[in-house]
């Protein structure tokens, strides 16, 4: 089992892409503290906090289509689409980092990239997500999963890590990762591939969670 944690030495804007898609050639998964500044985030943070206030935020459910519902055994976080429409100033800040981001994987590692797709999602204390795969039974659109967090002084006893597992052939049976919040950071990995959960939170969790998906034909590239 590894811990990640730390600050790191990159702080917004500052951050190379060079490692992320070098960690996501060798690994399929990457985790990068200060991808976005602790000041955003903590802006962005106050701004989640006056959206659950306001009763913007919906209990999430699982599967897609017809077969969506809400499966509280599975999962209990309640979430908030990022849409054009509606999207806020910090949250095109989110936005616009990650589309670039999406533009130099595209070029990097040829990955066919077409678009992203997030919402704010929030664990309330006892919360969780048991262990799972981001890409539905029988599609292929969602490539990437990017997770950011925004909580601050965020201490082990909280709980609320992300466990990431990292044997794809192994799966929830295999090694994994921790990752415990800190603003600012995001966390990448392929979406089809590796099982990863939220563990019981004790107090409230906030992160946008995004993925970046393609069209349903598949495009040949570093992954196949």
């Amino acid at each position: 089992m590894y811990t990640v944690s730390g600050a790191g030495p990159f702080s917004g804007e500052d951050v190379s892409f060079d490692a992320i898609i070098e960690d996501l050639a060798n690994t399929g998964f990457s985790v990068i503290p200060g991808f976005f500044s602790s000041t955003w985030a903590n802006a962005l943070m106050e701004e989640n906090l006056a959206i659950w206030e306001d009763g913007d935020f919906k209990k999430a459910a699982v599967g897609r289509g017809k077969r969506k519902k809400r499966r509280a055994e599975i999962r209990t976080d309640s979430i908030h689409w990022l849409t054009p429409r509606t999207r806020t100033p910090l949250q095109e800040i989110y936005w616009n980092r990650l589309e670039a981001l999406r533009e130099e994987l595209n070029r990097s590692l040829f990955l066919g990239l077409f678009e992203l797709e997030a919402h704010l999602a929030r664990f309330s204390p006892g919360g969780y997500y048991k262990p799972h795969l981001d890409q539905h039974q029988k599609t292929s659109f969602r490539i990437l999963s990017a997770i950011t967090y925004l909580d601050e002084e965020w201490e082990e006893e909280d709980g609320g890590n992300l466990r990431l597992f990292t044997d794809r052939s192994a799966g929830v049976e295999g090694p994994f990762l921790d990752v415990f919040p800190e603003p600012g950071k995001l966390v990448l990995f392929l979406a089809a591939d590796f099982w990863h959960e939220v563990r019981i939170a004790r107090r409230p969790r906030h992160t946008i969670t995004g993925w970046f998906r393609r069209r349903e034909a598949p495009v040949p590239g570093v992954f196949g």
